[in-house]
């Protein structure tokens, strides 16, 4: 029969009947080798623990392992029973018992406790007994290879424990000493694990976050970008472009009439611009006027311009941009086949077209002495005029003007040319008409060589006296190459004098014109080049007693 000795380290002190112990069961053998089964006295049984040497070893080195490291897992035993530890000082008492255990044989095993055996048998190890180590230890019995060695370590299991914070709850079954123990751990889980956890999680919320900002920040980017596009004046120009296009202009024109300059009835300049955008190919381009505050555009039908569109700011939009509108669109003056004047009138005076006032728009120049009244203004005062310049008339249109006094100004219109001034009556017509017609007559006898006392119709010393007659630093115009002795006949075939205006008491233009014919005695020739085409400016320095020509203005 073999042999084993049993060391008990888990001893109650106190005697406790729900201590739990570690059996190790002795098997009988019979003669042969084999394991007798003898019934199991389940009152009887013995429970005993055995530490080995390898097993203390094994318990010093898992002192030693570092906090948090997991322990290997222990094969599953046939009861899970914790055991109780023994306070710190107190000794163990079963020392002489464990001692006794070691020199008393096993008791046979009953074949019932034979079958219930978990595991074989292996021979312990001598045991130190109160400090004393034997002379000689019993052999080692090898443990089958089908078995996995138990980890007995309580320290390292208790430490763990701790370090994990877990709970340990342990429920009994049966009673006595030969009662069932049952034990059942709950474990919270590790500190580091559920900090990893939250981690994780905030990490997967930031990125949600992070993703839904980045895609919100892309649609404003984008949103941004198109408004900044859309919002540049040469997109807003070619949306106009395009509403004019495809047949519709005569029905954006007519939605935007109130911003055609036009000075008499729109409908009619609104019709024609219209016919002569239909059916061709429209296109913008800068204007000369353009500025960064009033961006100016010229549209264009088959490269040649119909209208002129000028942008004003408009309120700031989303994102702070500036927005623009439409301000002017000028279609009047691109009309063809339409009517053009030039309207010159004293500083501080008011002028009407059609019974509509013109504003600054329609300035062409600053206030100014009138640039065929430059040499005039050298002899007589002569007051600074403000040059208008209108277009896109069907018909003559009706033009007044009043005076910075509130008195009604006179007018004087030619063809193309409107003076708003002192009144030219016909009263003043009539006082310098003759004077006005012997004028040309001279002048075409004069350059014929036949006479005509030219000089006494120019201001002797102005600059055109010199032209026509010479000076110290100019050559006067030879005539003498016509023999007045070849000189058969002479007439005027076209004599005229008209569109007199005055400008002041002192000064006024009137426009002349003439056409000889002049015949010679030699081979029957004649000559019909003899002619003038000009406008005279004539001053008086004496109250309208004398007028003199200071300057001759020559427009073929």
């Amino acid at each position: 029969m073999d042999k084993e000795n049993v060391q008990n380290i888990n001893q109650n002190p106190e005697g406790s009947p729900q201590a739990v112990r570690r059996v190790r069961q002795v098997q009988p053998r019979t003669s042969d080798g084999t394991v007798q089964k003898t019934a199991q006295n389940a009152g009887a049984q013995v429970k005993r623990t055995v530490q080995t040497g390898a097993q203390a070893q094994t318990k010093a080195q898992t002192q030693q392992r570092p906090a948090g490291q997991q322990r290997p897992q222990a094969p599953q035993r046939t009861t899970a029973q914790p055991r109780p530890q023994r306070p710190a000082g107190q000794q163990n008492t079963n020392a002489p018992q464990r001692a006794q255990a070691q020199q008393r044989p096993a008791a046979p095993r009953t074949s019932a406790q034979a079958g219930t055996q978990a595991r074989p048998v292996r021979q312990a190890e001598p045991a130190k007994v109160q400090g004393k180590t034997p002379s000689a230890a019993a052999p080692k019995k090898a443990a089958p290879q089908n078995v996995t060695p138990r980890q007995t370590d309580a320290r390292q299991r208790a430490d763990t424990a701790r370090q994990r914070q877990s709970v340990r709850t342990t429920s009994a079954s049966g009673g006595g000493r030969g009662g069932n123990n049952e034990v059942t751990r709950s474990r919270s889980g590790s500190p580091e694990k559920k900090q990893k956890s939250k981690f994780g999680k905030f990490l997967l919320i930031y990125c949600a976050i992070l993703a839904v900002i980045v895609i919100v920040g892309l649609i404003v980017f984008s949103s941004f970008m198109k408004k900044v596009e859309d919002n540049q004046p040469s997109n807003m120009v070619a949306g106009i472009v395009k509403q004019l296009s495809g047949g519709k202009a005569s029905s954006y024109l007519k939605s935007n009439s109130d911003l055609i300059k036009c000075l008499e009835n729109v409908d009619n300049i609104i019709e024609q611009s219209a016919a002569t955008m239909d059916g061709k190919q429209l296109s913008f381009i800068e204007n000369s006027d353009y500025r960064a505050e009033a961006p100016s555009y010229n549209i264009t039908a088959d490269g040649q311009i119909v209208a002129k569109v000028t942008l004003g700011k408009d309120k700031k939009g989303a994102f702070g941009l500036q927005s623009w509108k439409l301000t002017a669109l000028d279609v009047a003056s691109y009309v063809p086949n339409t009517l053009s004047y030039q309207i010159l009138a004293p500083e501080g005076s008011t002028i009407y077209i059609n019974g509509t006032e013109l504003g600054d728009s329609y300035k062409v120049g600053n206030a100014a002495v009138p640039e065929n009244l430059q040499t005039a203004a050298k002899y007589v005062s002569i007051p600074s005029f403000v040059t208008y310049k209108v277009s896109g008339f069907t018909q003559a249109p009706t033009v007044s003007a009043k005076g910075a006094d509130g008195s009604d100004l006179g007018i004087s219109q030619s063809s193309n040319t409107v003076v708003c001034g002192t009144t030219t009556s016909q009263e003043f017509v009539n006082s310098v008409d003759r004077l006005v017609n012997n004028g040309i007559e001279a002048w075409g006898k004069h350059f014929i060589n036949m006479g005509g006392n030219l000089s006494a119709y120019i201001l002797e010393g102005c600059d055109y006296y010199s032209y026509i007659f010479g000076s110290d630093t100019m050559d006067p115009i030879y005539t003498a190459f016509y023999e007045f002795e070849s000189i058969a006949d002479y007439s005027f075939t076209e004599k005229s004098a008209s569109n007199y205006v005055r400008y002041t008491n002192d000064c006024f233009t009137v426009d002349v014109k003439y056409q000889m014919q002049v015949d010679f005695t030699t081979d029957r020739m004649s000559d019909t080049n003899q002619k003038l085409d000009a406008t005279w400016v004539m001053i008086t320095q004496n109250g309208g007693e004398d007028w003199y020509i200071v300057d001759c203005i020559y427009k073929s």
